[in-house]
């Protein structure tokens, strides 16, 4: 089944939203990101970093860790923050606040709740269903 609406499942956006802060808690400019990144083994420039914090571009786990590791950041606080962003954004005039608050507490105390092994799982059953789109002419 193709999904024409795909855009409310990802969190891009919001994992983009996340990165720009912690860069910017660590006043660096995109330049500087890429260069430290760089230094370190990981090749990506500036422009590719700030389409990922646009949510332009996706990232892999690879760049994740890189980045989280440069921003001294743990990823599954990052991605828990999108997360809840995003699921926040999803449920705005959708149903009463206090039901969104517990459904996005339940959510997260869940994730954190998993092993390592299953955090990783989820975040990549994430990552797939946001690749879904690039392959939904594969249904035709």
């Amino acid at each position: 089944m193709a999904y024409k609406n795909f855009k409310e499942t990802e969190i891009i956006d919001e994992l983009g939203t996340e990165l720009r802060k912690a860069r910017n808690a660590k006043e660096l400019t995109l330049a500087q990101a890429a260069d430290n990144l760089e230094q370190n083994g990981t090749h990506i420039s500036g422009i590719m970093l700030g389409r990922i914090e646009t949510g332009q571009r996706r990232i892999d786990d690879t760049l994740l860790h890189a980045l989280c590791e440069l921003y001294h950041i743990d990823s599954n606080d990052l991605i828990t923050n999108a997360c809840h962003s995003h699921i926040a954004a999803l449920q705005q005039n959708k149903c009463p606040a206090s039901s969104a608050e517990n459904d996005v507490n339940w959510l997260l105390e869940t994730y954190r709740n998993l092993p390592e092994n299953r955090q990783a799982d989820i975040r990549t059953m994430i990552r797939l269903y946001s690749y879904m789109d690039k392959f939904s002419n594969l249904d035709s």
